[in-house]
């Protein structure tokens, strides 16, 4: 992450616990790190991630009998995710109007905003639709 968005975003979330091992999302690792985790042996990682995630045994269970379950998908998801509003969210920060033209470092000042809006640690799962 660049100098200027990781003072923004502040220290993560997995050093912010101190030194005792606890549960950390696989989504929050960098990509060195869970290929990390991956090229442990099976049995290893299993060892390790158990008492770190108590729920790792019932999914387990769950799986070994063919009932894993799906997370329903929000009703309102392509409200939020689809090309149509990505697009009225970027026209409404740029306002488009003829004739005006921006004042000097508005595109920079908008990155700012939106990198300390987005990327505070506070963020688990940084989802941009918000």
């Amino acid at each position: 992450m660049p100098d200027a968005a990781a003072r923004l975003a502040g220290k993560p979330a997995v050093l912010a616990g101190g030194k005792k091992p606890r549960p950390v999302p696989f989504s929050r690792l960098t990509l060195a790190a869970q290929l990390e985790v991956l090229a442990q042996p099976i049995e290893r990682s299993w060892e390790r991630c158990l008492p770190l995630n108590p729920f790792l045994e019932r999914w387990r269970q769950r799986a070994a009998a063919g009932d894993l379950e799906t997370a329903p998908w929000p009703p309102r998801a392509e409200s939020w995710l689809s090309g149509h509003a990505y697009a009225q969210r970027f026209l409404s920060l740029v306002s488009p109007r003829r004739g005006e033209v921006p004042e000097p470092g508005a595109g920079q000042a908008a990155q700012a905003e939106f990198l300390r809006r987005k990327l505070h640690a506070d963020y688990l799962y940084p989802l941009l639709w918000s």
